[in-house]
């Protein structure tokens, strides 16, 4: 996803259902920094919250891609994705 997509997704699908006090979660995803995105957050009285990046050499903190954690972590995401595309199984 580009800046100007995830913009546009934040503006239209994503600020009209964020009420006042609500917390957005962003990670380092360049798109995430674009610049309006913590804008229109910000306006409709939610804050938006930087993701701290996970230092890969922390041991306690990997996942390798067969760890059942991780599994979990991809396929919630996923269910998240289908969500927010209307795709909800």
């Amino acid at each position: 996803m580009n800046g100007p997509a995830f913009l546009a997704y934040v503006e239209q699908v994503l600020a009209p259902t964020l009420k006042r006090g609500d917390t957005v979660i962003m990670d380092n995803l360049p798109a995430h920094k674009v610049a309006g995105v913590r804008d229109a957050i910000v306006a409709k009285g939610a804050r938006p919250l930087a993701k701290a990046a996970v230092h890969a050499t922390t041991p306690c903190c990997r996942l390798s891609a067969s760890s059942p954690q991780f599994k979990t972590q991809q396929e919630t995401h996923e269910r998240q994705h289908r969500y927010h595309l209307g795709q909800a199984s």
